[in-house]
């Protein structure tokens, strides 16, 4: 959830100290940039391209790209908790 709020490295940062779990912090870096633009950096560099190169499919990638996120994110969370 901390990756939805702040980009996903910096959460990771900022939990790491507090967790003697460290491959689960691994685990949220790279499934934490799923979900909201803000989640990764790399989220934010992909929009601002968009933004630059085909101004006028904003809204088209957008509405794409948290679809797709989310789809992707349930999954995830499906396949982890049968893992777990």
């Amino acid at each position: 959830m901390a990756s939805q709020v702040i980009s996903n490295v910096p959460a990771a940062i900022l939990l790491a100290p507090f967790t003697k779990y460290h491959q689960s912090i691994l685990l949220g870096v790279n499934i934490g940039g799923l979900g909201t633009l803000i989640a990764s950096l790399a989220n934010l560099i992909g929009y601002k391209i968009v933004r630059i190169q085909i101004p006028n499919d904003c809204k088209l990638f957008t509405r794409n790209f948290y679809l797709i996120n989310i789809i992707y994110l349930t999954l995830l969370t499906i396949v982890i908790s049968f893992i777990v």
